[in-house]
């Protein structure tokens, strides 16, 4: 098993101040998320500094429709074992709206307003129906091995592998994306790419409201496309994670390229 790198995202709110049904089944016409726009139309936003990583999470977690009480694996240094009583995944829409940081779910994943790199985000992979090691909520999958700018045919590649693994099982992505300067990541939710149309769709917690975000492919796989005010502009280093139930079939276990 290769070490995942864990690096720290902090996010960029601060420096801009500004019962389950399987959703797809085999032989079923592969949807991909952006092509229920009515579930994108407002997105949870971020308000203060360094929460993006659960956000995005939540922004899948709400795509699921995933909402209710759920047993979890708590961490220490030197053992995992049951929590006492269970985290409340919360519905959380405009008529009733919180902050990931004043929910319990949000500091399951991420303790403190320092940011989360992926091993946090991998937490949501210790949730559970039941106190039953076999009765896990999701599966999960991080590909936490960056690229450097130049290497465009991996991201590419790893980009066509999430399409046909993920995105067309009807299962949104996290990316992370990479600024040059330390601690101010930003994680986003990748929704689709329309390989004809060279369109790729995400969802961003700075941009809660925007609904549906588009950038062409070439612009998301070879520069700085995600840009917010004057100073801040990021790429995408490569890095992603999906999650999902297990009654889906998906299987993840490479970065894909």
């Amino acid at each position: 098993m290769k070490k995942r790198t864990i690096v720290t995202t902090a996010c960029l709110a601060l420096l801009l101040s500004s019962t389950w049904i399987p959703r797809f089944a085999a032989g079923a016409s592969r949807t991909q998320p952006y092509e229920h726009a009515e579930k994108w139309e407002w997105n949870l936003p971020i308000r203060d500094y360094g929460w993006c990583g659960p956000t995005a999470l939540y922004h899948v977690i709400n795509y699921f429709g995933d909402y209710g009480e759920y047993h979890y694996r708590a961490k220490s240094l030197f053992r995992t074992y049951w929590g006492s009583g269970t985290i409340e995944l919360p519905r959380i829409t405009t008529g009733n709206l919180k902050l990931i940081s004043e929910t319990a779910f949000g500091l399951f994943i991420q303790p403190s307003q320092r940011g989360a790199g992926w091993s946090l985000l991998d937490n949501v992979g210790d949730l559970y129906y039941t106190k039953n090691l076999n009765d896990r909520l999701y599966s999960v999958y991080v590909c936490s091995r960056s690229s450097k700018t130049e290497q465009v045919d991996i991201r590419r590649k790893r980009l066509d592998y999430i399409l046909e693994n993920v995105l067309e099982n009807d299962t949104p992505v996290i990316i992370h994306l990479n600024s040059g300067i330390y601690g101010f990541g930003h994680y986003i939710t990748l929704i689709g790419y329309d390989r004809d149309a060279g369109e790729v769709y995400y969802v961003d917690s700075l941009q809660g409201e925007e609904g549906v975000l588009t950038v062409s492919v070439e612009d998301f796989l070879g520069t700085r496309f995600y840009q917010r005010g004057l100073l801040y502009s990021a790429r995408w280093d490569g890095t992603w994670m999906a999650f999902w139930h297990k009654e889906e079939g998906i299987l993840c276990n490479t970065c894909g390229e």
